[in-house]
């Protein structure tokens, strides 16, 4: 099994950070409360742990936040997506906040303070429950409002960050060279393998509405196979442009939501965990989303004003930082070309990701060791 840092471990680092954020704040006799905050499912990759920072001398107000800390001991996966992640939060979304004048409410929570590097990573974010943000069933397909909020807030990452690569060019480099996509990592590529090519039973899963033999049965089997044969070529940049930093793990997992007390419809959304984030083509989190994350009745009803709705914020993003031809940046064409061009990864990549969102128990243990196993031991599991 990997090794996973103690709770003695986590407190240490933890409280290390909340000493650091509490001096910034002005705090000098500061009070901590610590609780673990992880529930099954919420990460595979490190731990959430809720604390707050109290003022002794009631000068400044209690400040609740989370903090997702990896493990010690873990191998050089983590150790990368968690450097991603803090780039991510300190340098990305406030260059896209300060380049479109984006303010409150943002489409992600603010980061007070990212320690990498040393022998245990911890990023430290505001606490979004504070705010009323809850998450949701993850096995609940989406309503129409909550797909429409959820592109919304997808459209101004998108929008911000191909609006810092036309305005900022040489500062928008370095910003993608910090996230290099972790599925082209020769040992994130060895982690992931074996799960990829579990993806290949899902023609037989459906044979019985697809049977053997049939032209869609041969054409699942067909694209599953050149997805296990080398996914990460499904992992576009688009050279025709419309590409951008982009969440990379886009699924209702990875969000919050707001609902009104009264009638109960949802009012807000926050997109949260950005450990696997990289560059490529904006599509690739669109798809995702909407295939794991709705039906098809959904899909059949919406899918059109949903793609418009999302499109027009990645343009009124656009128009934000100043850019005056947004469709030189990401036409509708465009779009519809790169939607075409991606559909084949967010399709062979939907069976795993439902069935990590679907995962309980072991199942979600066995891939949370697989995924924080050094390469030395990776040999020891066999995901089936």
């Amino acid at each position: 099994m990997a090794a996973h840092g103690s709770p003695a471990t986590e407190v240490d680092v933890v409280t290390a950070a909340l000493k650091e954020i509490a001096a910034r704040r002005g705090v000098t006799r500061p009070r901590f409360s610590i609780e673990q905050g992880s529930g099954a499912g919420d990460g595979y990759v490190g731990d959430m742990i809720r604390a707050s920072i109290e003022d002794e001398d009631d000068v400044q107000p209690r400040l609740s936040v989370v903090c997702k800390t990896s493990a010690l001991g873990v191998g050089e996966i983590v150790r990368q997506i968690f450097a991603a992640e803090a780039s991510i939060y300190q340098v990305v979304m406030p260059a896209i906040e300060e380049a479109t004048t984006m303010s409150a409410p943002l489409p992600w929570p603010r980061c007070l303070l990212a320690v990498v590097g040393g022998p245990q990573d911890c990023v430290v974010l505001e606490d979004l429950k504070e705010q009323g943000f809850v998450t949701r069933d993850r096995k609940e397909p989406l309503d129409a409002a909550s797909a429409h909020l959820v592109l919304k807030q997808l459209g101004k990452l998108h929008g911000g960050s191909m609006a810092l690569e036309v305005t900022r060019p040489d500062e928008f480099r370095a910003m993608k060279d910090a996230v290099p996509n972790p599925y082209a990592a020769p040992a994130f590529r060895h982690t992931m393998m074996p799960i990829v090519e579990a993806c290949l039973e899902t023609p037989e899963i459906v044979s019985q509405r697809f049977p053997n033999g049939s032209v869609v049965s041969h054409e699942l089997r067909r694209l599953f196979d050149r997805f296990a044969e080398d996914y990460v070529q499904a992992m576009i940049i688009d050279p025709d442009g419309g590409n951008s930093i982009l969440h990379g793990d886009c699924h209702v997992n990875n969000s919050m939501w707001r609902f009104d007390k009264d009638t109960g419809a949802v009012t807000d959304c926050r997109l949260i965990d950005f450990a696997n984030t990289y560059y490529g083509a904006a599509t690739l989190d669109i798809l995702t989303y909407l295939l794991v994350c709705t039906d098809k009745e959904l899909r059949g009803a919406h899918w059109d004003s949903l793609l418009k709705s999302y499109h027009s914020q990645v343009q009124d993003t656009l128009r934000a930082a100043g850019v005056k031809d947004p469709d030189k940046v990401f036409s509708w064409n465009r779009f519809q070309e790169q939607l075409r061009l991606t559909s084949f990864y967010g399709l062979c990549m939907t069976p795993f990701l439902l069935h990590c969102m679907h995962a309980e128990g072991e199942t979600i243990q066995e891939l949370k060791d697989v995924f924080t196993c050094p390469m030395d031991k990776q040999q020891e599991y066999t995901y089936v």
